[in-house]
């Protein structure tokens, strides 16, 4: 009885024996199949994207050398912390708003949309970021009397609600 062992992205090792109730076209009917498992396996370890050698052979000297841009050093940029990417909720105009909407949103903890502890599969890192591209860079803050609109920024000939204060 042969063996042969393979060992996947995944870095799981599997033996198969060949012979005894296994042909060889079995086998490798086998083998094929744990190689395409293998690959879709998820490598979750994100790639450094800023080093510092990298970044300077792209660079491209100005003509003014005094006025040349110096990347912050790798150093600097991953002790740069995470920001959090919480759930978001959907805005409504104030007279499109649920009954008792902001009432309940006020109520609402914050919770953390993006935890890649949490990601396993391809699926789940898509998804993810889907969230992260969606996510908003600002947080502002909601009142149940907003702001009037500029009317530089209104088009003419819409009907605007007036607000509701």
């Amino acid at each position: 009885m042969a063996s042969t062992s393979y060992r996947g992205s995944s870095g799981v090792q599997t033996n198969l024996a060949v012979g005894g109730p296994f042909s060889t076209g079995t086998a490798l009917a086998m083998l094929a199949v744990a190689i395409a498992l293998a690959a879709h396996a998820v490598d979750a370890r994100i790639p450094k994207v800023w080093e510092d050698e990298a970044l300077a052979s792209a660079m491209v000297p100005l003509v003014n050398a005094t006025a040349t841009p110096v990347p912050i050093p790798s150093k600097y940029y991953y002790g740069i912390p995470v920001r959090p990417i919480y759930k978001s909720y959907p805005v409504y105009r104030p007279d499109r708003e649920p009954a008792g909407y902001l009432d309940w949103l006020k109520q609402q903890e914050p919770q953390v949309a993006f935890d890649a502890a949490k990601l396993k599969t391809l699926e789940d890192w898509i998804r993810a970021g889907e969230i992260v591209f969606d996510a908003p860079i600002v947080y502002g803050h909601i009142s149940a009397c907003p702001r009037p609109i500029s009317t530089s920024v209104i088009p003419t000939g819409i009907a605007q609600p007036a607000p509701p204060c």
